[in-house]
């Protein structure tokens, strides 16, 4: 019978990703109206399990962890994989991931392989009848959907940097259970060759609590310096509009 929440935990290079602590939290809340337990489950290369104990300070009773070289980056099939195969252990109720550039990928994919819908890039949620049922902005955020499904497992990912994220509990630890990384050779076709990332020394601009953006008003990229000059000043990160980034302004 199906039964708590379980938290897909997003890392990267080895260190959890913000919008993970923020799921966490939402999946503790939800675990604790319906009187059950959340788990969560971490996915990564050589010496991920290294975060898994500690998840119990979100509230995790149980981390499931697989860890294993071919891991260590996002493949879109090894991951899958791996968190249907904990899904099918664990039988949850609900299951949760970030919005993330990850999460948009790997969300549909376990459920399409387990054979149920998904709730999509939500800001809020709350139990109906113990249903889960997610808040999703529409229109570029002009008016909300509400939206559920009717499948077990329900699968939802949650928008980042809106959610609460709450205080962890230092005393508190997590049973961390093995999961097994078995592949098939199809899983591993794709390869990651290369990762670049722009070493700007400002925040991610998918974690950072302040954006300076900026749009066609800037007259071209040269006049960004100054949107960077303000956002080092306020500990942010720069932003811009779709019509500077189709320009070329802006990355």
């Amino acid at each position: 019978m199906a039964q708590g929440v379980m938290v897909v935990v997003e890392q990267r290079h080895g260190a959890i990703r913000k919008v993970s602590w923020e799921v966490l939290s939402e999946g503790k809340r939800l675990a604790d109206q319906l009187g059950e337990e959340m788990v969560a489950v971490l996915v990564g290369g050589d010496g991920i399990s290294s975060h898994a104990e500690g998840l119990g300070q979100w509230g995790a009773g149980k981390v499931f962890v697989a860890e294993h070289a071919e891991l260590a980056d996002y493949r879109t099939n090894p991951y899958a994989r791996v968190v249907v195969e904990a899904a099918k252990q664990v039988e949850p109720k609900i299951i949760l991931m970030g919005a993330s550039s990850t999460g948009k990928d790997l969300a549909p994919r376990v459920a399409a392989r387990l054979g149920v819908g998904m709730l999509s890039d939500c800001v809020a949620f709350e139990l109906q009848d113990g249903a889960l049922v997610g808040r999703r902005p529409m229109y570029a955020g002009k008016l909300y959907a509400y939206v559920a499904c009717r499948s077990l497992p329900q699968i939802a990912t949650a928008r980042p940097n809106v959610l609460s994220k709450a205080e962890p509990d230092p005393s508190a630890k997590a049973e961390v259970i093995k999961l097994s990384a078995q592949f098939q050779e199809a899983d591993l076709k794709a390869q990651v060759l290369e990762l670049k990332e722009e070493a700007t020394g400002r925040p991610d601009l998918t974690e950072a609590e302040i954006i300076v953006s900026g749009g066609r008003g800037m007259k071209g990229p040269e006049n960004y310096a100054m949107l960077e000059t303000l956002a080092d000043l306020l500990g942010g990160t720069v932003g811009a509009s779709r019509a500077a980034v189709d320009a070329g302004w802006r990355p």
